[in-house]
């Protein structure tokens, strides 16, 4: 990714829409990780997927190193926090 300063979109991921035109799109995230040139993975990710899917993106996004911003409420139910909250990393 760039070190410009300046932000830009190196991929999205939907398994319905389709993505911005000129940006790589993947149906899944898992495809979009494997599928990204290792210069192009992203600096930091955005969740803004449906409530249901945000814990299982932040577990694959935060074990891949990628720091991770997730909309709110960032899960739907208490369980699904509990486990989500077991990869929030503060440095």
């Amino acid at each position: 990714a760039s070190t410009s300063g300046v932000a830009r979109v190196v991929a999205t991921v939907d398994p319905v829409a389709a993505g911005l035109a000129g940006t790589p799109h993947f149906a899944s995230l898992d495809d979009a990780l494997r599928g990204l040139p290792a210069g192009e993975r992203p600096e930091v990710a955005v969740v803004s997927s449906p409530i249901e899917a945000h814990g299982g993106h932040v577990r694959v996004l935060v074990r891949a190193g990628i720091p991770t911003l997730v909309e709110k409420p960032v899960t739907g139910s208490a369980r699904a926090r509990s486990r989500a909250g077991g990869f929030a990393c503060y440095k």
